[in-house]
């Protein structure tokens, strides 16, 4: 949570922090930090670890909507909204230490401080980002696209060609909402395709100006 917090001095980190409560808790694998339909009224900061957030239907299909990881959050912007309950379920993919404040504290703070509203406001900009950009890569129209749309988006985002994903294949064919046989096979395509390479989690692309052709 200590993007809260930057633009501070230490002492006004510490004055701030003395006024407000915040929880801390250990989640085990596969443990159900909050459950879809369930109230937002706390932000959680993710300490350590990883955290999924799954839909579940009723014929039994998931789809993973984000992977959170160290220093992400859960809830900053769902806590302000007039329909506040998670549309998803967050679950603990590995042991993690997760912290939270509730909302009182998180309107403390930014009525009483201009800094740490701002700090909120750029983080909540960056969620529905992260958020638009989802929804941009499952609007796409087959699995070629969608994996493309992906490792363009990752590439911007690491600002490099050479990046590492924090997702498996299984992971990844949830997030892209495909079946993981048929992600398999795209991705053996686009490297026999010299497009890109691909080992475990690290990918490479290639040849930029192919890859765009699918987006």
């Amino acid at each position: 949570m200590d993007f809260l917090f930057t633009g501070l001095t230490n002492e006004q980190k510490v004055f701030y922090l003395s006024k407000i409560k915040i929880t801390t808790k250990t989640f085990l694998r596969n443990e159900v930090i909050f459950s879809e339909n369930e109230t937002c009224n706390h932000i959680a900061f993710i300490n350590t670890g990883s955290v999924t957030a799954k839909r579940y239907f009723s014929d039994g299909h998931e789809s993973i909507i984000r992977v959170l990881s160290n220093n992400d959050t859960i809830g900053e912007a769902l806590i302000f909204s007039n329909d506040n309950t998670y549309k998803a379920s967050f679950i603990s993919d590995t042991k993690s230490l997760v912290s939270f404040i509730k909302y009182d504290d998180i309107i403390l703070l930014i009525k009483d401080n201009s800094t740490i509203a701002l700090n909120l406001l750029n983080k909540i900009s960056n969620s529905l980002v992260s958020v638009n950009n989802q929804l941009k890569i499952l609007s796409k129209r087959n699995v070629r696209s969608k994996l493309c749309e992906f490792l363009h988006l990752e590439a911007i985002k690491n600002n490099s060609k050479i990046f590492t994903i924090s997702s498996n294949k299984t992971e990844l064919a949830l997030l892209l909402n495909v079946e993981r046989p048929t992600l398999s096979k795209e991705i053996k395509s686009l490297i026999d395709e010299q497009i890109i390479s691909n080992v475990g989690y690290a990918y490479t692309i290639i040849d930029y100006k192919k890859l765009e052709k699918y987006l």
